[in-house]
Parts: C-alpha cells; structure tokens; sequence
C-alpha cells in the first residue's frame, strides 16, 4: 500500500522521521498503541504509522484553528471540504481574501469547515505553508512559481479522501497543548499509549509558527513531560537551552542527535534533537525522505 502523506505543507515537518519512530514503538512493544500528537501540524508521523497499522488510534491536537479546523474538516465533512477544493480558484486575490481568517482564535461549530479550507489554502499558497507568510510567487505573481504551484487539486483531494477511510481511529481536538498533557496527567488508562511530541522551534518558532512557544511554555512543556508516567518521544530544534533544560531532569532522559540533510535548494543541514524517557536507538541522519538508523 503506498502511504499518502499528509496534505499540508509544514516548516519542521517530520514525515521522514516516521521509521525511526515506528522503530521505537516496536523495540518498546508498543505496537497497536493510541498515539497521542499534543502538537499535531501536519500530522505526518500519525497518519503514517496508522496506514501502515503500527498504532492502533491517534488523537490530534492542535491549538491554531485553522490547522484544527482542517483536520477536523478531513475526517467530519470530507466530501465538503473536496467540493471547496474543487470550485475554488486558486488566486491572489482568494489569498488576500482569505487574510480576515486568520484574526479568529477561537473555532466555533457553524464554521470548522470555512476555516479548515482557509487553513489548506494558506498552507498551499503561502511561502514554506507557513500560515504568517506571504504567497507563493508574491503579491505582484512575477515569479516562475505562481500561487496555484503546490495546490494540485487532485493529488490533494485523492489524499484527503483516502486519509478519511481513517476518521473512526482518528480524534481531533482544539485547545493548548500545555494544559492537555496537565489533564492527560491526572488520567490513567489500561492501553498502550504513547506520545509523539513535537512542538513549536526554540530559536526560530515566533518566524515560523502563529501559535508559538515563549521561554516560559517550553520550561512548563518540560515540567509536563517530566512528570507524565506514559512514555514519550519528544523532537527538538538543537540549541543550548533545550539541551541544558532537559539534562537537569530527575527522570533518565535518553537523547539523539538528528540531522536533516536538504538537497532541495541546495545543500541544507539542520540539527535537531530527540529526546525521550523510552530506550531509543541511535539516529545518523534523514536524507532525501531515507533514514539512516
């Protein structure tokens, strides 16, 4: 079965990450687990490993609405959302029309699905899919790459609709990741479950992301993770204060080094690193969607 990946376009995204972590879940016997993603984006290593059957359930969330209202559109009012892709022109003027969305904060019931196709069509035409960015080709269009040159409107509804056929496995949820993993500590539960934790950049996330992370959430995130007794990998830009916070943990932390090697473009190398309370195994490098292990 080919594995579709995710339709959205996401700065960080770990979609070549995938067998690393389907290795980790296997060498813990985690295999048919509920994989939670507190911090869902594009969401490509839960849809990957629940194509492939490594966990049995996912639960995403997502605290920028418009991201939230997307995946609660793919799952809910999947032949909707198709239609919109379909009738809609992909143009700057949509794109410049579509800006008034991103002043909601909060998603309210009469309109996941206006916002979860602003949310896929300023991901699609926005430069990287950052959401705060500008469109693709600029607002004057005199670039070779227009706005319309990642929305391949079959190609994305095919995927949505095969993602779909997932949607009873699959539980959406919109709120703050912080106070989740707070609730998620006071619970216990009989299954398997684990979390794939892979929040805003330290260095460069108030660029990349709407919803981002100030100094304060990343020591409360670390404060949430270090005290959750379910099992947990976590994904990190590699900066001195990450590394620093997280090696003063009372729990032994296991960590990697992990370095992304972009051809697209140019040669780009990027470090991140994990970190988790599980044995993980060591990571050499991705390259061009390989992992090396």
């Amino acid at each position: 079965m080919k594995i579709q990946k995710s339709p959205l376009r996401y700065p960080g995204s770990k979609s070549d990450l995938s067998p690393y972590v389907e290795k980790v879940i296997h060498n813990n016997d985690l295999n048919g687990c509920h994989l939670i993603e507190p911090f869902a984006g594009g969401a490509s290593i839960s849809l990957t490993l629940l194509q492939k059957g490594i966990v049995g359930k996912v639960t995403l969330l997502e605290f920028d609405p418009l991201v939230y209202c997307f995946w609660e559109s793919v799952f809910k009012y999947t032949d909707q959302l198709c239609e919109m892709i379909e009738e809609t022109p992909i143009t700057i003027g949509v794109w410049e029309r579509f800006q008034i969305y991103k002043g909601i904060d909060i998603p309210l019931k009469n309109n996941i699905l206006e916002l979860g196709f602003a949310g896929l069509f300023l991901n699609r035409t926005s430069f990287s899919g950052i959401l705060k960015g500008g469109p693709l080709g600029g607002k004057e269009q005199l670039s070779t790459y227009k706005i319309d040159c990642r929305f391949n409107k079959q190609k994305i509804i095919e995927t949505i609709k095969f993602i779909s056929l997932f949607s009873d496995r699959v539980n959406v949820k919109w709120g703050n990741s912080l106070k989740y993993l707070s609730n998620l500590k006071k619970k216990t539960s009989q299954e398997k479950t684990f979390l794939y934790v892979d929040p805003p950049y330290y260095d460069k996330g108030k660029s990349l992301y709407r919803k981002y992370f100030t100094e304060r959430d990343h020591k409360a995130l670390y404060r949430r993770l270090t005290s959750l007794q379910y099992p947990w990998l976590l994904s990190y830009d590699d900066c001195p204060f990450i590394t620093y916070l997280y090696s003063h943990s009372k729990t032994d932390l296991k960590k990697q080094n992990l370095f992304f090697d972009y051809s697209a473009g140019g040669s780009k190398k990027k470090q991140e690193i994990l970190i988790s309370n599980l044995e993980i195994p060591p990571i050499a490098h991705v390259k061009n969607e390989s992992i090396i292990i």
